[in-house]
């Protein structure tokens, strides 16, 4: 009862979410948590262990919240290639998660489109939950790689793992300042193509014909020597 209550209370958000005139309020975040926390109430996430429960609503909100806004695609537009984009690329690159929740991020997803699926918003999800089970490794390592990392993430893990406040607004802007000056400096160190080709001109390719000795076979294809065919004018010259 409390779960039909629950989605019925659901489907009146959603509704008045599409008739509501407050342009500050981000429809996509809204739209990704409702969702999120109706998975987390139906049978399906009930049935998951405790450890990946633990990291449900916030795994799914952020799939649904960067599917919409990156790829502009909802649940039931998911495919191989947008489950790769989003899996293997945004997630890494953007979503705060440790090693533990990014080895939860492929079970939870498998268990989200299951839900869909039971839900009728997706016909058949067996061929994209078996083409993305085996990309638990290849997540970890792109999340915990720094060069992977979107600006916002490596500024709020660096603000993590030092202990400071990452709403600090003069923390946030000489975080801005020094990306500016570390890609200034970096392209001050590459010299302008058009300077180098200036510096540097191309060096001229000069082709020599080898010369046929006077008794070889004429190149012709005569029979002759060549000093008896194509080659009886430099042997005129050369006596004279």
């Amino acid at each position: 009862d409390e779960t039909d209550d629950y989605e019925d209370d659901y489907l009146d958000e959603t509704e008045d979410l599409d008739e509501t005139e407050d342009q500050n309020e981000d429809k996509d975040r809204t739209r990704a948590r409702l969702m999120a926390v109706s998975f987390c109430r139906s049978p399906v996430a009930a049935a998951m262990p405790r450890e990946l429960r633990d990291h449900a609503s916030f795994l799914v909100e952020e799939l649904l919240y960067n599917s919409l806004v990156y790829l502009d695609l909802a649940p039931a537009q998911w495919d191989e290639p947008a489950m790769r984009e989003l899996l293997l690329d945004i997630v890494p690159r953007k979503i705060l998660a440790n090693v533990v929740m990014l080895e939860t991020v492929v079970p939870v997803t498998e268990a989200f489109l299951y839900w869909l699926q039971f839900e009728g918003l997706v016909p058949d999800v067996d061929v994209l939950t078996r083409t993305i089970h085996g990309w638990t490794d290849q997540i970890v390592a792109a999340g915990n790689d720094p060069r992977n990392w979107s600006l916002n993430k490596q500024y709020m893990m660096e603000s993590l793992e030092n202990g400071l406040d990452p709403r600090d607004p003069q923390r946030k802007q000489a975080f801005l300042h020094q990306q500016v000056r570390e890609a200034e400096e970096a392209l001050s160190r590459l010299e302008p193509q058009e300077q180098k080709e200036r510096r540097e001109p191309p060096i001229p390719i000069v082709e020599y014909e080898s010369k046929v000795a006077r008794n070889a076979p004429c190149p012709c294809g005569s029979g002759w020597k060549y000093k008896k065919c194509c080659g009886r004018s430099e042997t005129r010259a050369s006596s004279d």
